[in-house]
C-alpha cells in the first residue's frame, strides 16, 4: 500500500487497524519523513494544483516516487503565521470562497466554534443580503475569531507550548 493510500485510509483505520476492505493498514517508517514544512517554496515552485470536487485548492508536491499533498489554504495559513495549524481546529474563509485563499480571508478556528459560526452564517443569510450581509458576516467571523484566539490562549497556558 502507499503511502497516499495509508494517509486516505488513515481515518477509517484509527479505531481498528483495518482499511475500508479489511486489510491491515500500517504506516511506513518513512512517512513521517515525507512531511514537508508549509514554509518550503517547493509548495508554490513546484506544486502542481489541482481544484477538488468541493471547490478547494489543493497542492501536490512530488518526493522521489511519492506525492504529498496539502490544502492550499492551511500551507498559506500556516506560513503566514508561522505555525502549524492548532491540533484539531480548521482553517477558516471568512468571505465563505473556498478557493479564495488570501491570507486576510483565512483564519483558524476551533471546530465547536467552526460549526456554531456556519450556523449562525446561515441564520444571518436568512436574516439579511447584499452589503448589509456582508458587514455583519465580516463581524461575525471577528467575534468568532477573538473567541478561538481566547480559546488559543488558555490552551497554551494550560498545556504549555
Amino acid at each position: 500500500m502507499t503511502v497516499l493510500a495509508v494517509a486516505r485510509n488513515k481515518h477509517r483505520s484509527e479505531k481498528n487497524g483495518v482499511d475500508g476492505k479489511g486489510r491491515q493498514v500500517v504506516a511506513p517508517a518513512y512517512a513521517a519523513e515525507l512531511s514537508i514544512d508549509s514554509g518550503d517554496p517547493a509548495w508554490f515552485e513546484k506544486a502542481r494544483t489541482i481544484v477538488t470536487s468541493s471547490g478547494y485548492i489543493e497542492r501536490l508536491l512530488r518526493v522521489g516516487k511519492t506525492v504529498v499533498r496539502r490544502m492550499e489554504h492551511i500551507i498559506v495559513w500556516e506560513m503566514v503565521n508561522g505555525k502549524k495549524v492548532p491540533k484539531g481546529w480548521v482553517v477558516h474563509h471568512v468571505n465563505e470562497r473556498k478557493d479564495d485563499n488570501d491570507p486576510l480571508n483565512l483564519v483558524a478556528l476551533p471546530p465547536r466554534l467552526h460549526r456554531e459560526l456556519h450556523v449562525r452564517l446561515r441564520e444571518l443569510s436568512n436574516e439579511c443580503n447584499g452589503l448589509l450581509h456582508a458587514v455583519r458576516r465580516l463581524e461575525l467571523t471577528q467575534e468568532h475569531v477573538v473567541r478561538a484566539t481566547r480559546l488559543d490562549e488558555l490552551r497554551k497556558y494550560w498545556f504549555g507550548e
